[in-house]
């Protein structure tokens, strides 16, 4: 297993918060996540420390059309996908950001999920909408300015430094969209230059069969995440520092 033993130091850090929408916390959402809720005011503690660090900060939401696959409404029974209730819908409550989440102006926010065919979990392929990360990605055409790319591009410029990048996830939910940001995060990136941490008491399972959000944390670690809780973080545990040569 996969944990924080000892303190890692790093060039630059990036927080991904995945889908802290009311839709999930909330328990009265329409697709809620058991203890949702919980997530929030760890995900501020989180987000705090990595600013205090000079780092980034980035939220996804599932921003769904009314019409996606996505929902069990809409979907044909003989095909895979769609078991979902309609949540997350654009423009609504629901997909807005859990109002004691607390979002700074230079923060990154990024929209998935509004292709009618696809479920789309992964935050990785969130399309940047607003915040400091949109100016990394905004030479390059619409489709390709992702939370994905902007962190590879910080990974590259840290490398440049020699230094690495630490990618921090969390949020909701733990066996879907936190484990396919995850993963898209570990499969998109070389351990050389970049780990990417779970912080595993921020992240809540839908659980649809027992077990599924310990299974997905085993996956993760298994893809080479690294364990970490809210404490050990913001108690130094990723330590950033831009004057030091990592090799």
């Amino acid at each position: 297993m996969n944990t924080l033993e000892t303190p890692h130091t790093y060039g630059e850090v990036v927080a991904i918060n995945v889908d802290i929408q009311n839709d999930f916390a909330l328990p009265t959402g329409s697709l809620s996540v058991e203890d949702g809720e919980a997530v929030v005011p760890l995900a501020n503690q989180i987000n705090d420390y990595v600013r205090s660090q000079g780092g980034q900060v980035v939220f996804t939401q599932d921003w769904h059309p009314k019409e996606t696959k996505h929902f069990a409404i809409n979907h044909d029974p003989e095909e895979a996908g769609g078991p979902w209730p309609v949540h997350c819908v654009q423009n609504k409550a629901g997909a807005a950001l859990h109002d004691d989440l607390e979002v700074r102006v230079v923060d990154s926010i990024g929209h998935k999920g509004m292709d009618l065919e696809e479920n789309a979990y992964s935050g990785w392929d969130a399309e940047l909408v607003a915040g400091t990360l949109t100016a990394l990605v905004e030479h390059l055409p619409a489709e390709e300015r992702t939370v994905g790319r902007a962190v590879g591009l910080l990974a590259t410029y840290a490398t440049q430094r020699r230094e690495k990048l630490a990618i921090v996830v969390d949020g909701l939910a733990t066996d879907y969209c936190d484990l396919a940001t995850a993963l898209d995060a570990l499969n998109n990136t070389d351990r050389d230059t970049v780990d990417v941490f779970i912080v595993t008491d921020a992240m809540r399972a839908v659980d649809v069969s027992e077990g599924d959000g310990d299974r997905a944390i085993q996956a993760m670690l298994d893809a080479k995440a690294i364990a970490i809780t809210t404490q050990e973080l913001i108690n130094g545990g990723i330590v950033i520092d831009r004057t030091r040569l990592e090799y």
